[in-house]
């Protein structure tokens, strides 16, 4: 497997600790008070994350959405998360909110690209845009610029995190023939939307990202046999994430319960997002595949760029 796609992301995931502790020293633009934020797909895990942990003082909205009431915006700074720069919601969100927002803000790795192009002002990310990969440095680039934006200087060990996951990942089931539900709650759900992503994108499996509280109301009803629960227990001061993990196992049921590492916050966060990570990839490796899932769904890439890249 030496140099293949699948090897080069597993390589990319372990170089996060060092690229994303040089990052955070860079000085960035802060948010002013009820700022939004927007993404889709991975970025709309990091806008969401970046609402949770700024306590609501930020919002977080999907391009589209915020297409659709560019009234919400009025007066407000925005700032689209878009590694590429090319999200067709993006820049027509972007377009939308001309003359609306005060200011408009990109967060990209692509200086040159029609969103910066359309936006006031960027923030880059020191990442060289890769075509058919499962974002993953990508990712945590983003969701940290977004967090310094929101929260302004913190610190962080993200070797130490790195490390507890590549432990912590052997714990995760993920289901080979049912549905992987992801729990969590506060801003580790929406490390969970993350995590659905990653087993979408890397094994091609079926997931599903939801709230801690809202499983047992809705998806519980549908668990078959053949599913897995993994529970992300951070932000669950009443344990609602080990007494579910307790009564499905007690039934029968394949679960997980993903304690946090640390005391840490920030710290907790990348902890989530590299396991959500290293996971997939590591059943992927004994899978023997030697790509992500999405690099060989040509049919579903074709309709997917389709549908979300200005070409």
């Amino acid at each position: 497997m030496t140099g293949s796609p699948l090897t080069a992301t597993m390589r990319e995931v372990g170089e996060q600790p060092s690229k994303l502790r040089s990052f955070l020293s860079v000085p960035v633009v802060r948010a002013t008070s009820g700022s939004i934020f927007v993404g889709a797909g991975d970025s709309y895990a990091a806008a969401l994350a970046t609402f949770y942990l700024s306590g609501g003082k930020y919002l977080a909205f999907d391009p589209y959405a915020i297409f659709t009431i560019p009234s919400a915006a009025a007066g407000r700074d925005v700032f689209f998360i878009s590694v590429s720069g090319r999200t067709s919601s993006n820049i027509s969100a972007a377009r939308k909110l001309r003359g609306v927002a005060r200011r408009r803000i990109a967060i990209t790795a692509n200086q040159d690209g029609p969103l910066a192009e359309e936006v006031d002002d960027i923030i880059l990310l020191p990442y060289g845009s890769k075509a058919r990969v499962a974002g993953t440095l990508s990712f945590t680039l983003a969701l940290l610029a977004s967090m310094k934006v929101a929260l302004g200087d913190f610190s962080c060990n993200f070797s130490r995190a790195y490390s507890a996951a590549k432990v912590a990942q052997k714990k995760a089931a993920i289901s080979d023939h049912g549905t992987t539900y992801i729990l969590g709650n506060n801003a580790v759900h929406a490390i969970a939307v993350y995590g659905a992503a990653k087993v979408y994108e890397i094994l091609g499996y079926r997931a599903d990202a939801e709230q801690l509280e809202e499983f047992s109301h809705m998806e519980l009803f549908s668990l078959k046999a053949s599913d897995s629960v993994i529970i992300f227990s951070a932000f669950d001061p009443a344990r609602i994430g080990a007494r579910l993990h307790a009564a499905l196992r007690s039934r029968g049921y394949v679960a997980s319960l993903l304690d946090p590492h640390s005391p840490n916050t920030v710290e907790t966060i990348f902890y989530y997002a590299f396991l959500s990570q290293l996971a997939p990839l590591a059943k992927a490796q004994a899978k023997g595949l030697s790509e992500p899932y999405l690099a060989g769904a040509r049919k579903k890439l074709q309709v997917s760029d389709s549908m979300i890249y200005q070409m």
